[in-house]
């Protein structure tokens, strides 16, 4: 039977997803469909560079997140253009 990670979230993407709310719902689908089976989304996620962190592509926006074996921590959230920052 295959394992399904955690889902942690940072207060900084709390916060980001309640200023996003008329996409919260989607993104969050997103972050447990790569939490159940990561494997679906393997195309979208992308190792950041200088960083431990990774990002995951939903549309316009991204999403950084890290991960162990048993939990994805999602440090941050936001539209395309200004996350990095």
């Amino acid at each position: 039977m295959k394992l399904v990670k955690t889902v942690l979230y940072t207060k900084a993407a709390l916060r980001s997803l309640q200023a996003h709310k008329n996409r919260a719902k989607q993104i969050r689908a997103k972050i447990d469909q790569y939490a159940a089976t990561p494997e679906t989304l393997a195309n979208n996620v992308i190792q950041l560079s200088g960083s431990s962190a990774k990002r995951l592509r939903i549309a316009s926006f991204r999403v950084l997140f890290t991960e162990t074996e048993t939990t994805i921590t999602v440090l941050d959230v936001g539209p395309r253009g200004g996350i990095y920052e």
